[in-house]
């Protein structure tokens, strides 16, 4: 008999502390598919504001009073992070079954 399976009493009836585990560890991981629901979403709202800042770092670029290559070089970086939580939200989804945000 497996270690996960409910062991009979004596008379036969399933042992309800082994129900009880069974029950909470069911609970436990929807909690945690939940949880990492949320990161996802944060992971997306997180890209979608590095990739403004990056826009807006683009546009600066074009400005006189700025030194472009910086500019120009920030906002790489932001799209590089951009694309790290991308990834980190993707990995989450496919990992915990979690659909992707519309």
């Amino acid at each position: 008999m497996a270690s996960d399976e409910a062991r009979p009493h004596e008379d036969g009836a399933p042992d309800e502390r082994a129900r009880t585990a069974r029950r909470r560890a069911t609970e436990a991981r929807e909690r945690a598919r939940e949880i990492a629901g949320r990161l996802a979403r944060t992971g997306d709202d997180i890209a979608v504001t590095l990739d403004r800042l990056a826009s807006t770092r683009e546009r600066a670029a074009g400005l006189e009073e700025t030194d472009s290559d910086d500019e120009l070089r920030s906002a790489r970086r932001a799209r590089a992070r951009a694309e790290g939580e991308r990834q980190d939200s993707a990995e989450l989804r496919a990992t915990w079954d979690v659909p992707p945000t519309e």
